[in-house]
């Protein structure tokens, strides 16, 4: 299971819709100028992932994640990620029938609740907290993989 494409519109520095895909299976490295919003981009992620502690996000508050906290007219934000499910060896439980899974966060200002749209689990399969093994699985592969990288890294 791999990221195939995020879906970024309003959030932080991307006032309008931009779509990020042909990402490889392996290895993939996020280039650009500064301040062109590469940080954003893992900001993104890490939030559709779950991360609620606004600091991770360099954020104080989910305001502050709507594209300039929703002062120049951008109102709403919401980042999608697509992941390829193909493989059925890496597939978590419960969506090994899935080709994608699409997992989108989105809120409006100003926040007072943050909708999540988790996958459609085949209607045998649904059960409570089928998003939770998801968002624990990608997380769980994403730290063990930036924790082997790091220790590749000479200091």
């Amino acid at each position: 299971m791999y990221i195939e494409e995020i879906i970024i519109d309003g959030f932080k520095s991307y006032a309008q819709r931009v779509s990020i895909s042909g990402f490889d299976k392996n290895f993939n490295a996020i280039t650009g100028f500064n301040g062109s919003g590469k940080s954003n981009i893992l900001d993104a992620i890490c939030f559709v992932l779950g991360i609620t502690q606004w600091g991770a996000l360099r954020a104080q508050n989910a305001q502050d994640l709507i594209y300039k906290q929703g002062q120049a007219g951008v109102k709403r934000a919401s980042v999608t990620i697509v992941f390829n499910n193909e493989d059925k060896s890496m597939s978590p439980a419960g969506y090994e029938s899935m080709k994608k899974i699409t997992v989108t966060v989105r809120f409006t200002a100003p926040v007072t609740q943050i909708q999540i749209f988790p996958p459609k689990i085949p209607s045998p399969q649904r059960t409570p907290g089928k998003r939770q093994i998801l968002i624990t699985f990608v997380s769980y592969h994403i730290a063990h993989s930036c924790a082997w990288w790091k220790k590749q890294i000479p200091h």
